[in-house]
Parts: structure tokens; C-alpha cells; sequence
């Protein structure tokens, strides 16, 4: 293997390989083609940090696969090697990407799957991935994660396999006929260009300080109200959108469907709440019907559905998880049991959000069921003499009152007994006041107004059989309230992993991130 050492604390060379895939497609009721895998060199050594990082693609830098059409089965693997040789005691990462110049087959139609193996005989670590994704169609980045060479060492390997597959999917594919891919693998000392930054980058207006939640974050005041704003989170610092349908660049296509991002969560997260469903044009730019705004109504929903079949029964069911009959306040609002609309919301996640899809999602976000007993205080300026105690089948009013009431949320969980870990669940009061609402006051403009009643998850009372349903809710025209009707819309919240990217798009309603 070449190898060349420089002394440099840079990366000097961004390609490590180039892997040219040509995709020809000829008639008939399946796509058949050949693809040629190309590298530019079959040894090519560059400099990171302290030491050098060679690249070695085994059996030769070509392979051809003949009369290839849809199937289940990979056809071939590409195996690679990037061999470290660290002289100094600094770290040696590098990033791996997926550079597409070129692809007009559907989205999704084509896929691959990265993975990496420790066969390293001098005991060095391999990074942990095991990535399966589709292709969106057109051209852009796709990040395939990477790798450190934290030791001093020679010839310390890590191994990859590349398998590009071209999937059946139990019906003809004449669709893609005559579609072309070129594509080629680049490596980088420097970390690739994440969904966070891109989101960034498209909505420059990031403000500091605090905002004023007591008042709605619409069109007439957007100059002062709207933006990104830093508020502390349960992972450190959060990005959080607040504004307008019109003003914010923040609007997702994944999984066909679009979403509405709430935040970028401290830890890199992107948190969104679904926005309807979205089958791409004919660019693969953006929705066939366009971004679902204010009054799209019930096209933003997934359902309309009860919270708790038996919410007026028992003071638990005001949870969207929820303990046992009897016992200690915590025991009866433990999470044993779903609630009737968080069934709704998993069996639709476990429908459509499946396979590569449903790697990019965290499975570790902290949802809150904030539990808290409300303000006497204020329940009493509201002509409600008592807050109760949760339990049983006594009259409680919960702590989203105060929300309503004061317009001071939070996104860190007051209780602890309170946090569910989930990959998808609901929107809290809190979050839609932060994005612009307020308690019984109209707001025609901010960007959860979609002109339809959806549910949160933040309780709002048990009043022993009549009176409040569980939760607060979105009413159809953007305040914030509660009311006594049991069917309401549901609007899911997940947030994708902090290593996500988006192959196009700028956010807009118009051009809307496409998640690779």
C-alpha cells in the first residue's frame, strides 16, 4: 500500500475513494441494468492530524454486475479498509459520505446498507455502524458516519462493507426505466454538514435573551417575536421556533410525509411535529399538493380520536401513560398502561415510519406528562376553590393552568416521575406556547394554528366525571385551551437523530428540507 506522511494538522485530501456507480436501464416490466463500482485509485493515502490514513479496496477498484433487476437479495458488496498509522498522541477522526452527483430514480428505490467489522489485528476498535437507507432522488450528501484512530499505532485497520440493493417491492418498477445514478464515497477530516447547521443556516434570525410568551407570536409583530430562541432544555440548550406559517424555514419531508420542526433539542436532535402526508413532485422538491399551512384542517392529522376511553372513570386516566386504580399518587399515575391515543399514535408510527426510516429516529426522546398539582392561586382567580390531590376520583386541576395563566412554560420536566423515554408521542402546552400561542387567545397566524382542534399531553384536570377533558389542547383557531369535547385531533411529535442530514431543500414552504 502507498503510504505518504505529512506533517500537517490538516486533512489535505477530502476523497479517500471514488466508487462510480452507472446505472442502465432498458425496457420491460422490470428496470434491468449494470453498474460499474470505479475508483479512482485502488491505494490512495492521505494526512489527518499526527499520522496518515491509507485506503485499500480489496480484489481490485472494479466490479461489474450484469443484467441486475429488482430483487430482495444483495448483489454484491464492496469491501474497504482504512488503514491508521498514528505517530502522535492526537486523535485521527474521519468522516465518511455518500457523494451523489446524479440520481432520477424515485426516492427510496434504490438503497444500501454500510457496514463495518473489527478485523484489525492490532486490537483497534471499530466504529459501531450498521446503516440501512434509501437513495433520495437528485443529488446531494449522505453521510455514512466515521470513524477515530485515538492510539498510537501502525497499520491499525477499520473495515467496511459497502451493498447497494435494488429492491422488488412486490410490484413493477417501469417508473425508474432509463434513471442514471453516479455516486461516489468521500472521506473527510472534518464532520459533515448535519440537519442542525443546515437549519441554522436557513433561518439566520437566532435571538437571545428571553421571549415574551405572554404575548402570540404572529404577523404583526414577527420583527420582535420571530425566530430561533435559546431555551434551556433536558439536554443543555435548545433552538426554538417561534412565529409564523410564512416566516419560519421550518418545514421537513420524511418518510412521505411532512413535519413541522418544534426545535433542535440540546443535544442535536430535531424535534417536529407531522404536518400531513406528502407525496413528492414530480422534481422530488417538494409536496404534489404543497406544505399544509393554517387552515388545512383535518390533512395535518393522523386521527381523530379519544385521549382515554375511560377518562371520566378515575383521576389516572388523565396520563398518556397511567399507573393502577389504587396506591400512592406516583402508583397510580405510573407508565403501565397506554392510554387510547397513544395506541393510535404507536400503531400508526410502527405502520409508516419502517425500515431505514425508522433508524433516523431517536428512540430516546423525553417526552413530559407534567403531573404537577396546580397553583391555589390561580385556580381560584379561575372561580375553582380546590386543586385537589390526583388521586382516586377527586377534582384536580394540574400545573398547565399556570402555563395558561402566567405564560411562563418550560421544556425541563418539573418531576422526574414525569419523563416518559418514547420515539414519538404529542406536543406539550408548553412547547405550543413557546411557539406562539396563548391561552384563550386567537392566533390565526403562528405555525401550530392549522385550523383543526388537536390534543396535547399536558393534563389539565379530573373533575370526577364531567367537566374538563384530560388534556389541554390547539384549538381550530391557535388558542390554547381546554373544552369538554372527548374527540380531537392527533398531531405526533418525534425527533430524528442529531446525525441526520437533509439532501435539499431550505426549509421553506416552498422548498422544504428533504431528509436523506
Amino acid at each position: 500500500m502507498k503510504k505518504e506522511n505529512k506533517d500537517t494538522k490538516r486533512l489535505l485530501s477530502l476523497i479517500l475513494i471514488v466508487l462510480l456507480i452507472t446505472i442502465i436501464l432498458v425496457g420491460g416490466t422490470y428496470a434491468f441494468f449494470t453498474a460499474v463500482f470505479t475508483g479512482v485509485e485502488e491505494d490512495t493515502t492521505i494526512t489527518i492530524g499526527g499520522g496518515s490514513l491509507g485506503i485499500h479496496m480489496d480484489g481490485g477498484n472494479i466490479i461489474t454486475l450484469s443484467n441486475i433487476y429488482p430483487r430482495e437479495e444483495a448483489w454484491d458488496t464492496k469491501r474497504f479498509t482504512i488503514t491508521g498509522n498514528n505517530n502522535t498522541s492526537l486523535h485521527m477522526p474521519y468522516y465518511l459520505n455518500l457523494i451523489v452527483t446524479e440520481n432520477t430514480f424515485r426516492s427510496g428505490s434504490l438503497t444500501y446498507i454500510l457496514e463495518s467489522q473489527n478485523t484489525s489485528n492490532t486490537g483497534a476498535t471499530l466504529p459501531a455502524i450498521t446503516l440501512q437507507r434509501g437513495i433520495p432522488t437528485g443529488a446531494g450528501i449522505h453521510p455514512l458516519g466515521g470513524g477515530t484512530f485515538d492510539t498510537v499505532g501502525t497499520d491499525m485497520v477499520h473495515t467496511y462493507y459497502l451493498t447497494f440493493f435494488f429492491p422488488s417491492r412486490g410490484v413493477a418498477q417501469n417508473e425508474d426505466q432509463g434513471a442514471i445514478f453516479n455516486a461516489h464515497v468521500g472521506i473527510s477530516g472534518e464532520a459533515p454538514i448535519l440537519a442542525e447547521n443546515q437549519i441554522k443556516d436557513n433561518n439566520s434570525q437566532i435571538r437571545e435573551g428571553s421571549p415574551n410568551f405572554r404575548i402570540v407570536a404572529n404577523n404583526a409583530n414577527r420583527d420582535a417575536e420571530e425566530g430561533l430562541w435559546r431555551v434551556p432544555d433536558e439536554h443543555g440548550e435548545a433552538l426554538v421556533f417561534r412565529g409564523t406559517h410564512q416566516g419560519l424555514n421550518n418545514n421537513v419531508i420524511f418518510a412521505g410525509h411532512q413535519w413541522k420542526i418544534l426545535r433542535i433539542e440540546g443535544n442535536g436532535n430535531i424535534r417536529m411535529i407531522y404536518n400531513g402526508v406528502c407525496t413528492l413532485n414530480a422534481e422530488g422538491t417538494n409536496c404534489e399538493e404543497g406544505i399544509n399551512g393554517a387552515t388545512a384542517g383535518n390533512r395535518t392529522l393522523i386521527a381523530n380520536a379519544e385521549f382515554n376511553v375511560a377518562w371520566r372513570n378515575h383521576g389516572r386516566y388523565i396520563g398518556y401513560m397511567f399507573g393502577e386504580t389504587t396506591g400512592t399518587f406516583n402508583e397510580q399515575h405510573a407508565h403501565i398502561h397506554d392510554s387510547t391515543i397513544k395506541t393510535v399514535v404507536d400503531n400508526w408510527f410502527n405502520e409508516n415510519i419502517t425500515g431505514f426510516n425508522k433508524e433516523l429516529v431517536a428512540n430516546d426522546t423525553i417526552f413530559c406528562i407534567n403531573r404537577t398539582i396546580g397553583s391555589l392561586a390561580i385556580h381560584q382567580a379561575r372561580g375553582v376553590n380546590q386543586v385537589g390531590t390526583g388521586l382516586d376520583r377527586t377534582p384536580t386541576g394540574y400545573a398547565s393552568w399556570d402555563v395558561v395563566a402566567t405564560e411562563l412554560p418550560t421544556l425541563i420536566c418539573p418531576r422526574s416521575e414525569d419523563r416518559l423515554t418514547l420515539p414519538i408521542a404529542l406536543i406539550t402546552l408548553d412547547e405550543a406556547n413557546m411557539a406562539g400561542g396563548r391561552g384563550n387567545q386567537t392566533n390565526n397566524d403562528f405555525f401550530l394554528k392549522s385550523g383543526v382542534v388537536y390534543w396535547t399531553m399536558s393534563p389539565s384536570g379530573f373533575s370526577n366525571g364531567s367537566g374538563f377533558v384530560p388534556t389541554h389542547l390547539v384549538n381550530n383557531n391557535g388558542n390554547l385551551f381546554s373544552i369538554v369535547n372527548p374527540l380531537n385531533g392527533v398531531r405526533p411529535v418525534l425527533a430524528l437523530n442529531s446525525n441526520v442530514t437533509f439532501s435539499s431543500g431550505d426549509g421553506s414552504a416552498s422548498t422544504p428540507f428533504i431528509v436523506n
